[in-house]
């Protein structure tokens, strides 16, 4: 868990991955990945993702960290997949 995470989203991620079977992916889209990205003060209540892998544990993620989950009405902040068709192309390969 990276150390740069404040409140509420800390908590929320470690719950979260003590919930989780198995260590999954997510490549987060929006006003997360910016303010955790480049360190901006910038609140958001959601983390929005775009691919998540291994992507047949989508359904179990929206229920455990969704919105209207027990995790997310705890900490007042959830997961949120989202259908954008319009990333950069090769934008896989830009991640760390």
């Amino acid at each position: 868990m990276s150390p740069s995470l404040s409140s509420p989203w800390r908590e929320f991620l470690e719950e979260l991955d003590a919930l989780l079977k198995e260590p999954i992916q997510l490549h987060c889209i929006g006003g997360f990945a910016v303010a955790m990205g480049y360190g901006l003060p910038r609140g958001t209540n959601d983390l929005d993702y775009r691919t998540l892998y291994p992507f047949d544990f989508l359904n179990d993620l929206q229920t455990m960290a969704g919105p209207g989950s027990a995790l997310a009405q705890r900490h007042k902040v959830h997961v949120q997949h989202t259908g954008v068709e319009s990333i950069p192309e090769s934008y896989e390969d830009r991640t760390d």
